[in-house]
């Protein structure tokens, strides 16, 4: 059972790996709003109750709901289903367990206690689920039990997925609802009610100071505390609760070569793109000692328009300062990992390297007119992978349901990236366009080809062989005697 200190806002959270519960805020008597993952959120429509009383209640009813209680129900065997109040998963950079003192408590009594001094009016608690995902009516079940056994009037309303999602949007229609959704590396995209606007949205101050301080926050390390702070909040003021991790069982024969077992939907990252990291830094330690590299390196739209085209692909291992360095190493190392994934270390390294490289020469064709501009760094190649990424969303084009949908939110959120990493001020933002519209080119142009042919040991070593030569050649050229 849920503590009652938490019922009061928070989701239960099962997405694919969590699952999540709702509830209205819009209350006589209080403001429950309930978020989550395979969870329980709340509707909320307005501002969120500061009264006591009513916080008092909400925490009720997340005390009585039973997270540990409703998985079991839903899953039966735990080896498909785990407590956790953690929103990201161990060795993300965004694990915390933040508000574990208040999850699972099952403290019944403390929670009639609460609802007593919230002076409840024994107004019904409307829960909506649907069938079509037997683990959300067999949540939904529990839940309803354990919350009259607390002393609440709980009622089930029942009905299909397409309805639960049209009536969520309409807080006059429900209190409660369970959800659930995957795992997502980034917390800018989950959970959907930390927004204003979701359905069963929440809004206080200590939500909206925790959100700004982690949102307008850049060093990974620092938004990794910062989002403990935030599920801090979601503990405190329960805006959804959280209900905890479940697994899908699959299987495959022993003859298939290949298959990597992972929640949906599937994400891999390869870990190579290390070396990428590695060789950056090795050149900037190099170039600190030999001054040639950046005097013969560096884009240089007069020098390349002169003949010195090398410096289209040497400019992209070279940085102004640790800052400029670390700045691309942070963003990189996470897209070009995703890349080199989708497409074999030696491929999606390879073709971020010419998208890049376009890059470059989108700047200096649209700099011609400008004498002596510079421009060095990795940046380019880095959108590069990005609109690769940007490109994938192109393959929802194969599903029978609304594949537009997904094609055109997909390609959005690339979008939406580019903005936020390729606009940065003082840098070339030309170059930045370049890369990433070279990027979704390629990326769009490899999705025709069989996965079979591209993830294959021969063509990873051809890729990696052409880069490594592509790379020592226009080095020889930088740097050979004048």
């Amino acid at each position: 059972m849920v503590p009652a200190a938490q019922l009061h806002d928070r989701v239960a959270d099962h997405r694919s790996q969590h699952t999540d519960t709702v509830a209205d805020a819009a209350r006589r008597t209080r403001q429950v709003h309930h978020d989550r993952r395979s969870r329980y959120a709340g509707n909320g429509t307005g501002p969120r109750s500061t009264d006591l009383e009513a916080r008092r209640s909400d925490r009720d009813l997340a005390e009585a709901a039973g997270e540990a209680d409703m998985l079991l129900a839903a899953f039966g065997d735990e080896k498909f289903f785990a407590p956790s109040v953690e929103h990201f998963p161990k060795g993300s950079p965004f694990y915390s367990d933040a508000g574990a003192a208040t999850y699972n408590k099952a403290d019944m009594a403390g929670a009639k206690k609460l609802l007593a001094e919230a002076k409840y009016d024994n107004t019904p608690i409307r829960i909506l689920n649907s069938k079509q995902y037997e683990f959300h009516n067999r949540l939904a079940l529990v839940m309803a039990e354990n919350l009259k056994e607390a002393g609440f009037n709980a009622t089930l309303d029942v009905v299909d997925w397409a309805t639960l999602i049209q009536r969520r949007g309409d807080p006059a229609l429900w209190d409660v609802y369970v959800t659930h959704s995957a795992f997502l590396p980034e917390p800018m995209l989950s959970p959907p009610q930390l927004s204003d606007g979701a359905p069963g949205w929440w809004k206080t101050p200590a939500k909206d100071a925790a959100l700004a301080a982690f949102n307008s926050e850049t060093d990974p390390i620092k938004r990794g505390a910062l989002w403990g702070k935030v599920q801090q909040v979601v503990a405190d003021e329960v805006p959804y609760v959280r209900v905890g991790n479940f697994a899908a069982l699959s299987g495959a024969s022993a003859k298939m070569k290949g298959y990597q077992p992972m929640p949906w939907p599937a994400l891999t990252f390869d870990w190579r793109c290390l070396g990428w990291a590695i060789l950056l830094a090795g050149f900037y330690l190099a170039s600190g000692s030999d001054t040639r590299m950046f005097t013969n390196g560096v884009m240089n739209t007069t020098a390349v328009s002169a003949g010195q085209w090398w410096r289209i692909f040497t400019a992209m291992q070279l940085h102004a300062d640790l800052g400029h360095l670390f700045s691309n190493l942070s963003i990189g190392i996470l897209l070009l990992g995703i890349v080199m994934a989708r497409y074999g270390a030696g491929l999606g390294l390879l073709a971020a390297y010419l998208a890049g490289a376009c890059g470059n020469v989108l700047s200096l064709l649209l700099n011609s007119w400008t004498i002596h501009s510079y421009g060095l760094g990795a940046s380019g190649m880095v959108m590069g992978a990005l609109g690769m990424i940007a490109a994938q969303s192109l393959s929802f084009g194969q599903l029978r349901h609304k594949p537009w949908k997904y094609v055109i939110g997909g390609v959005a959120a690339g979008v939406m990236l580019f903005l936020l990493f390729g606009l940065s001020p003082n840098s070339d933002i030309l170059a930045h366009f370049g890369g990433f519209v070279s990027g979704c080119l390629l990326g769009a142009a490899l999705l025709v080809v069989p996965a079979k042919w591209i993830q294959t040991a021969r063509l990873e070593v051809l890729a990696g062989l052409a880069l490594g030569a592509m790379v020592l050649i226009t080095w020889r050229l930088a740097l050979r005697p004048p």
